[in-house]
């Protein structure tokens, strides 16, 4: 063989070795390629082996093709994990479903099959993740009986899941991931109800002057009235924005909720007032412009004072 033919074939070599690490490495991990509906990817195929196991998707023998099919279980799975219903797999979505699939790995390993006249803590566990979904009203007793039963076949109907009364590991995966949702929207709407009471009991202060150093109803500074209002929640804030506005936890403004604190520099203070978020856009504050507690719409009001942030405290 010749020198030059053997240049040859080592570039073919080499060449060959570079296109399998690049494949290999490129599509090593879901969300390295942003993936959506109408795309043909190897990826693709990976994507709905992987929700086919999680039960989102019938089927086994998939291809590379992001159908109608895959696009409407995708967004069944965003909606249930309370991520953006767009259809498309970035890495949010990615990372969900990576943790899941390590959950389903480790649930197989270990779950064993719960049926009727089955009793014990894990039965206990089933019966509690179904008063989470509000299928099962009735105490967790530790027996699998007939009320048990009847729960997890309805939930199995409910999830296109075969009815067989059983808990199996993708009953337990599906129960599990639904009823930790259940219990994540009720600790949502319990503290909706408490910043409710909240805005409420803030507003009956609308047109208490503005004195500063004060935090009384008598008389309130901007971070007088705030501290004085969250503390008969049961949170204890510093008369003073700029170390209220370094306690509790940051919020984007798009994702304010009612009682949280939106916070302003002003003049030479780099965080210098600060006010209550109560929704559509109004917050409520010790205004030193207005000389009393008043409501003004955060958008206009962050054209004259410069938005700076928000914060959000654990309610009693």
């Amino acid at each position: 063989m010749s020198e030059s033919t053997l240049k040859q074939c080592f570039r073919v070599l080499i060449v060959s070795l570079f296109m399998v690490i690049f494949s290999t490495s490129v599509f090593a991990d879901l969300g390295d390629t942003l993936l959506k509906k109408d795309m043909d990817h190897s990826d693709v195929k990976v994507l709905k082996e992987k929700l086919a196991k999680l039960g989102y998707l019938e089927g086994s023998d998939f291809d590379s093709v992001f159908d109608e099919a895959t696009d409407k279980a995708l967004k069944n799975f965003q909606k249930e994990y309370n991520l953006k219903q767009d259809g498309i797999v970035g890495k949010d979505t990615a990372d969900y479903i990576e943790k899941l699939e390590i959950q389903y790995e480790n649930i197989l390993k270990n779950h064993v099959e719960l049926k009727r006249d089955d009793t014990g803590e894990t039965v206990i566990e089933i019966q509690n993740m179904l008063k989470a979904t509000g299928l099962l009203d009735a105490t967790a007793t530790g027996l699998y009986g007939e009320k048990t039963e009847q729960a997890v076949i309805d939930f199995q109907e409910k999830f296109g899941i075969a009815k067989t009364g059983i808990v199996d590991s993708m009953t337990y995966m599906k129960l599990k991931s639904v009823s930790d949702t259940g219990l994540s929207d009720r600790a949502s709407q319990s503290r909706a109800r408490t910043n409710s009471k909240l805005v409420d009991y803030a507003k009956k202060f609308q047109g208490v002057r503005y004195s500063w150093g004060s935090s009384s109803p008598k008389g309130f500074d901007c971070s007088g009235f705030t501290s004085y209002v969250l503390k008969n929640f049961g949170v204890n804030l510093e008369h003073q924005a700029s170390r209220q506005f370094n306690k509790g936890t940051k919020v984007e403004r798009n994702k304010l909720w009612p009682g949280d604190l939106v916070f302003f520099k002003t003049g030479r203070a780099a965080v210098g007032h600060v006010g209550i978020y109560i929704g559509n856009d109004n917050f409520i504050h010790a205004s030193t412009s207005k000389k009393k507690v008043v409501i003004d719409s955060l958008s206009q009001y962050s054209k004259y004072s410069t938005y700076i942030g928000a914060r959000r405290y654990d309610l009693d």
